[in-house]
């Protein structure tokens, strides 16, 4: 591997200034100074994997814009979230953004699950007649174009014809639904704007084409995104949401179903007819690897059965129009794992309950083998850009990226003066530790958030409690102890759009609101936030098999896990160079795990430097 290491006295390579004639970027700064005609040279030299760690405030954006342009290459840019999308495509309308066909409506008004050719035929008479609102008919992702085998919708078009002689379809977008008419203007720009789960879910099935460069954005959330699309969380509720299993509420209005729940529900054995889960018991560390593939076989033969089931559900209409949509993402979920399956000592299953489950959660271990496929390959060469990489090694074996044929340039310091962005520790709150939490700990976290909040009065602040446990349990210590502090503090809604409207409701405050977020661990700009407070230092729970069987296969995996996400957050308040914010961290732990107790070594050699040198620089404060 080749490993650049960038300082400040760093002379860029040449001149890029003349190409930064682009709103908002009208100079660039030190950074991409550097990084830009590095990642020109290996781009020209043909290296596979580019990595770029670079801090937060540096421009990211900026070198997934400047690329492609430079270059004139074809480039996928791929995002973590969909607003990060909208975002990119608002300052920078070059970038054509291609969303998931759930974001889009079917122009075609027709029945639901209709594949009747005759009533297909009427809708699009009546579509090309009428050219009416959409809004009311069915999403993208069910309609007849997806569903229904050999319907040629006029409103779409051939990826590969489009590749061909792209002028056909430049002038005609407006000939095409939502969904294929962004998919086209995407397609016609070097600029292709998706998220992760979009590519990964369409190019892997053969539905885009490779392109030159693929650019992967906050690429730290990627391992996270491609596991996401393979996971599966499969509950009792669904039996009654899409198998026809009368729920709870039903055989109370009626006993003659118990009878049907009860042999609908029943444990699922090879030639009986229940869809209940097999009697398997969930992957442990102590789990034999005879045991581990034998019912591994079994749960691939179950979900062949739930498959067949469920297919023939949708095709003849016996799902709700409001569980369609849900119905066939669980599809598209059950014949994943019936594909992987195969690959047992790579998957992991856990139930709620051993004796009466209501859920059982499917999690490969790795995607490393996997990703190649999946994603990586929609590049002839990759970008891979995130504030924090971490460890190089890590990053590279868990996402399957060959190291021989990888170059890593790191920024090692940031551009924000220190003054800006200290990192204090020396107002201590409760042990949230898993095994250790208790009332008394969260009044101590309570206590030290009223000292920290107390100094900023009138002024905005952030609380990252980590889990959702810790958040309502700090919400409730505050409310019990702090009553006054405890009216400052929002909260925002789990529902992505109106999450995102709590947060834009939140920024665009002037008072002395406090916003208390797990989701804002990382990816939330809080350029207005005064402070930051961290409550606890981020270890993911060794109680999820998942992440159990995952550490003990490499140690360094989640000494990165940990490193890496607890940067992210004490990146939440400063986020340009004019910025100033304060950041708290008040776990009592935290000062043992970073100088040496951090599983045989020490928090801080894992950390960037710059981040080390804020919490450095400013220990020794108090009060």
């Amino acid at each position: 591997m080749n490993i650049i290491e960038l300082y400040p006295n760093t002379k860029p390579r040449y001149d890029i200034e003349k190409w930064f004639d682009t709103q908002p970027f009208t100079k660039p700064r030190i950074e991409q100074e550097q990084v830009i005609p590095l990642i020109l040279d290996q781009i020209s030299k043909g290296t596979k994997n580019i990595i770029v760690e670079s801090p937060t405030g540096s421009g990211k954006s900026a070198i997934s814009y400047y690329i492609p342009k430079i270059s004139s290459l074809e480039t996928y840019v791929l995002t973590h979230l969909k607003g990060l999308q909208d975002q990119y495509a608002k300052e920078l309308p070059e970038m054509k953004v291609v969303k998931g066909r759930s974001n889009y409506k079917c122009n075609l008004s027709i029945p639901n699950n209709c594949d009747d050719e005759e009533i297909l035929n009427e809708a699009i008479e009546y579509y090309l007649a009428n050219k009416g609102d959409v809004s009311d008919n069915c999403n993208a992702d069910i309609a007849p174009c997806v569903r229904v085998k050999n319907f040629n919708c006029p409103f779409k078009f051939s990826i590969e014809k489009l590749n061909e002689n792209k002028s056909n379809y430049s002038d005609n977008l407006g000939d095409f639904c939502g969904y294929y008419s962004d998919l086209a203007q995407a397609t016609n720009s070097n600029y292709f704007l998706t998220n992760m789960n979009y590519l990964a879910s369409t190019f892997s099935i053969g539905n885009l084409l490779p392109r030159d460069l693929l650019i992967v954005d906050e690429a730290h959330n990627l391992e996270s995104a491609l596991m996401s699309h393979y996971s599966l969380d499969f509950k009792l509720n669904d039996f009654e949401d899409y198998f026809g299993v009368p729920s709870r509420v039903d055989c109370k209005k009626n006993p003659n179903l118990v009878e049907k729940r009860k042999s609908l529900l029943s444990n699922w054995k090879p030639n009986g007819e229940g869809l209940g889960f097999p009697n398997i018991p969930s992957i442990t560390t102590k789990t034999d690897k005879r045991v581990w593939e034998m019912s591994s076989k079994v749960f691939q033969s179950y979900f062949r059965y739930l498959s067949k089931v469920l297919s023939f559900r949708i095709a003849n209409e016996k799902i709700s129009e409001n569980n369609i949509q849900d119905a066939t993402l669980l599809l598209k979920k059950i014949n994943i794992l019936i594909e992987n399956l195969g690959d047992w000592h790579n998957w992991v299953w856990s139930k709620n309950d051993e004796l009466n489950p209501t859920s059982i959660k499917f999690k490969p271990l790795s995607i490393s083998n996997y990703a190649e496929n999946l994603i990586h390959s929609a590049g002839n060469q990759r970008i891979y850009i995130s504030a924090t990489i971490g460890d190089i090694d890590v990053f590279c074996s868990e996402l399957g990226l060959d190291k021989e044929d990888t170059t890593f340039i790191r920024i090692n310091y940031s551009s924000f003066p220190l003054e800006n962005r200290p990192i204090y520790t020396h107002i201590i709150g409760g042990n949230l530790s898993y095994s250790a939490k208790s009332d008394m700990d969260y009044y101590k976290t309570a206590k030290a958030i009223k000292k920290i909040a107390w100094k900023y009065k009138g002024k905005k602040g952030l609380i990252l409690p980590y889990t959702k446990a810790n958040q309502e349990s700090i919400i409730d210590a505050l409310n019990l102890h702090y009553p006054i502090l405890a009216r400052r503090l929002r909260t925002h809604s789990d529902e992505p759009k109106q999450r995102e409207e709590d947060f834009n409701t939140f920024n665009n405050l002037s008072s002395d609101d406090i916003m208390i977020s797990t989701y804002a661990n990382q990816g939330y700009d809080g350029k207005d936030v005064d402070f930051c407070i961290i409550v606890k230092v981020p270890f993911a729970s060794l109680g999820d098999i998942q992440i159990k069987k995952r550490s003990e296969k490499n140690p360094k995996w989640y000494k990165a896990q940990t490193a890496n996400l607890l940067t992210q957050m004490c990146g939440r308040v400063v986020r340009s160079k004019n910025d100033v914010g304060d950041t708290y961290i008040i776990d009592p732990q935290f000062l043992s795990f970073f100088d040496s107790n951090f599983r045989g070594t020490s928090l801080s050699a894992e950390m960037p430097k710059y981040v080390v040198e804020s919490i450095n620089n400013y220990r020794g404060v108090k009060e």
